[in-house]
């Protein structure tokens, strides 16, 4: 383990990145010398793509649409649901159109603490 790295995680990186990292020397002495083998095909997940994702939130608001007859999402709501593959998902729909660091509509850029005890000790 090097700095305190989770050596699960990397085992298993090494495993997903078999073909696309290393070159055969470097697969050898994983195998021979770790004990490391390639993750098979029916163990190798796939990572949903962007396109997948934005399908499942929008089949999710297109529910609540239905449902609620506007897109006015509650923060914390959450969206359950029959996703394509016959699964139920739940969904957080009302944290998707938020950031992080919102500021309010009417935010002035650079109009930060100091700028206003700045523009309030000229005026005083």
């Amino acid at each position: 383990m090097h700095q305190r790295e989770d050596l699960g995680r990397w085992v298993r990186s090494v495993r997903l990145g078999w073909e696309d990292k290393f070159t055969t020397v470097p697969q050898w002495m994983y195998e021979q010398v770790n004990g490391i083998e390639p993750v098979s095909e029916n163990e190798n997940p796939q990572r949903p793509t962007q396109a997948d994702e934005w399908a499942v939130n929008y089949q999710a608001a297109h529910q609540f649409y239905a449902r609620e007859g506007h897109l006015r999402v509650p923060r914390k709501h959450v969206e359950q649901f029959v996703g394509a593959d016959q699964e139920e998902r739940e969904l957080r729909l009302g944290a998707l159109d938020r950031q992080p660091a919102q500021q309010g509509r009417h935010a002035v850029p650079g109009a930060g603490r100091a700028a206003v005890r700045d523009r309030n000790a000229v005026g005083a």
